[in-house]
């Protein structure tokens, strides 16, 4: 397994990877953010491929400047997503994934990097916390229509 930037020649795995991690948004939705994305400095992605050059995972990277739950500074490195396809779960690519990740923020001046899951997202929460991040918080958002 390798990590590396993301360019042209991984733009389509790329994208059915992110389809996979966010199936309620459309695929013309995810490629036109993901082009966006690619024309920013505060994004960047890098992806895991294997032997054969096939992408098997992929983190996705802000730099946030805003506040962000349970730091103490600015700018952040913010996990927007990261997946690894289920036949290589379990063999450390989230993990790599995440190291690139860290990489990337140091470069950008970050001392800290962050990221969230849903609260009945189990799994995610036990790697986060197996890998060093700890609990920030918990927030329940309500919505009311008023309309």
């Amino acid at each position: 397994m390798t990590i590396r930037n993301v360019d042209t020649n991984h733009l389509t795995g790329l994208l059915e990877m992110a389809c996979d991690l966010w199936p309620d948004t459309a695929k013309e939705d995810l490629e036109n953010t993901l082009q966006e994305e690619f024309n920013s400095d505060r994004h960047h992605h890098f992806i895991a491929v294997d032997d054969n050059d096939e992408c098997i995972g992929f983190i996705s990277l802000s730099l946030r400047s805003d506040y962000v739950e349970g730091s103490s500074g600015s700018p952040v490195a913010y996990i927007e997503g990261i997946y690894v396809k289920p036949a290589y779960r379990r063999l450390h690519v989230a993990e790599a994934l995440v190291q690139a990740g860290i990489g990337w923020g140091r470069q950008k001046g970050c001392m800290e990097i962050a990221s969230d899951t849903p609260v009945n997202n189990t799994e995610s929460q036990h790697f986060h916390e197996r890998i060093g991040f700890q609990k920030a918080g918990v927030i329940v958002h309500y919505i009311r229509n008023i309309g």
